[in-house]
C-alpha cells in the first residue's frame, strides 16, 4: 500500500492505495481505501492508549535510558582519559630511551604509536556516540503530558 495525498476542502487528505500490478503488471490499482478512515482509527488508537499511566511509564523508562546513556558517558570519558595517560607514559619512555640502544627505541616507539592509534579511535567513536545522545524532554513530550485536558481534535492536530 502506498499513500497518496490530495487537497480536498483546503486540507490535504491521504488515500492509501495498493499499487503491485499497476507497477508490475500495467493492471489499474486492485485496492483503495480512504486515508480519512484510518487516520481515525489510528488517532484513536493513539489516544486511548495515551493514558496518564502510560505517560508517566514512558517519562520512567526515559529517565532511565538517560541515566543508562549518562552512566556509558562517563564509562567512555574515563576510557578515554586512561587511552591518553597510556599514550603519554608511552611516550615518555620513548623519550628517555637512550638513542645508542635502537631496538629498545624502536620498540618503544612503535607501543607509542599503537597507544596513539588506538587514542584516535576511542576519540572517533566518542564522537559517533555523541552524535546520539538523548535530549531531555521535548516541547511534544511535554504537550501529551497534557493531553488528558486538551479536547480529542487539538490532541489529533499535535499528533497528526
Amino acid at each position: 500500500m502506498h499513500v497518496h495525498y490530495q487537497k480536498r476542502s483546503n486540507k490535504l487528505e491521504g488515500n492509501y492505495r495498493c499499487e503491485q500490478y499497476a507497477r508490475n503488471q500495467g493492471q489499474p490499482p486492485c485496492q483503495r481505501v480512504s486515508g480519512s478512515v484510518i487516520d481515525k482509527a489510528v488517532s484513536e488508537l493513539l489516544l486511548q492508549s495515551f493514558t496518564p499511566l502510560t505517560v508517566e511509564l514512558a517519562f520512567q523508562i526515559q529517565d532511565e535510558l538517560k541515566q543508562r546513556y549518562e552512566s556509558l558517558d562517563r564509562m567512555r570519558r574515563q576510557h578515554l582519559e586512561r587511552l591518553e595517560y597510556e599514550a603519554n607514559m608511552a611516550k615518555r619512555r620513548y623519550m628517555q630511551v637512550d638513542p645508542d640502544n635502537r631496538l629498545v627505541a624502536d620498540t618503544l616507539e612503535a607501543e607509542w604509536n599503537n597507544k596513539l592509534r588506538a587514542l584516535k579511535e576511542a576519540h572517533v567513536c566518542a564522537l559517533w556516540k555523541e552524535a546520539d545522545c538523548i535530549e531531555g524532554y521535548t516541547e511534544a513530550t511535554l504537550y501529551f503530558l497534557a493531553i488528558p485536558q486538551h479536547s480529542e481534535e487539538q490532541a489529533n492536530r499535535a499528533l497528526w
